[in-house]
């Protein structure tokens, strides 16, 4: 989430993952983190996945999690963000749909915000802005050098 240029400013890097099993949605998203990340000075990292069984292999590295609710093979995208957070990811989810019914499902997933397909670039924009301020507040991570791999820990786990 924060790293440190070599001047030791904070600088902010979202570390961001988008699940949808339709590629145009996928680079729609991307079109929409390019716009803000040019327009608010944020850099950021994107995995793309298409299927929730790519989805449910994650590690907990990411910030944010876009989920699409309707996935391949009529898999519900709420469930697989369920059995995320079971598996112990701290991702915030952004729910992405074309179908409003599913609001309610999202709010048991504690989905940070729901996005209504097609997307508007000032929703968009104003759901990254809200989840920056709340990592800013409790949701802090700092990478650790492990082994062969790098890892992300949250501070508020480090006793």
């Amino acid at each position: 989430m924060f790293q440190y240029d070599e001047k030791g400013v904070e600088k902010l890097l979202l570390k961001i993952a988008v699940c949808d099993d339709e590629a145009i949605h996928r680079l729609i998203i991307r079109d929409k983190l390019d716009k803000f990340a040019i327009s608010n000075d944020v850099d950021y990292e994107l995995d793309e996945f298409c299927t929730s069984e790519e989805l449910l292999k994650i590690k907990n590295i990411y910030d944010i999690l876009f989920l699409d609710v309707q996935l391949e093979d009529g898999m519900n995208g709420i469930e697989v963000g369920k059995r995320l957070l079971q598996k112990g990811i701290d991702a915030t989810i952004i729910i992405t749909t074309s179908f409003e019914q599913y609001a309610s499902e999202g709010y048991h997933l504690k989905a940070h915000r729901y996005l209504i397909k097609p997307i508007q670039q000032s929703n968009f924009n104003e759901a990254i802005v809200s989840c920056i301020k709340d990592f800013k507040k409790s949701n802090r991570k700092i990478e650790v050098k492990c082994a062969y791999e790098n890892c992300f820990i949250s501070i508020n786990s480090i006793v």
